[in-house]
């Protein structure tokens, strides 16, 4: 590469920036080892605001977004609804509760935001979604036989 040589400047730039790409924010997000860790299980357990979550891992709400984004791939907000969907999903088949009941247990006010959420994410409403999830149980516990057989497995 010659001395001045705009050219060769802008090839030599452009592998170096080569080396980045795919890889976020470099540096950011190894910045901050385990910091997110406490956000990701609060999550898990309950509905959590960006604010929230920015707060318990002691960033700005900002800065918050960009470096997890870095670090896991997905927005925090993103990752907080697919965790929600998760757990409405369990208490969908584990609990018979009506809709209304379990609208105020996922932070939801009435039953009809729960069932836009769950529309909204899961493409089917929460009321379909147990019905054709319990019959599919059903159809896959009745595969193995009764006590006609012994309980053998069919294969």
């Amino acid at each position: 590469v010659q001395e001045g040589d705009p050219l060769a400047a802008a090839r030599l730039l452009s592998i170096a920036l080569d080396g980045f790409k795919g890889s976020g924010l470099p540096g950011r997000a190894a910045a901050y080892p385990g910091r997110f860790e406490p956000s990701v299980e609060l999550m898990r357990l309950r509905r959590v605001t960006r604010r929230e979550l920015a707060e318990e891992a002691g960033l700005d709400p900002g800065h918050f977004d960009r470096v997890f984004r870095a670090e896991y791939g997905e927005s925090p907000m993103t990752m907080a609804r697919r965790f929600r969907l998760e757990r409405l999903r369990r208490d969908l088949l584990d609990d018979d509760a009506p809709l209304e009941t379990l609208a105020l247990r996922h932070g939801c006010s009435e039953a009809s935001a729960l069932i836009r959420f769950f529309v909204r994410e899961a493409g089917e409403t929460p009321g379909a979604y147990r019905e054709r999830v319990k019959r599919s149980i059903g159809r896959y516990i009745g595969s193995f036989g009764g006590a006609s057989d012994g309980g053998k497995l069919h294969g």
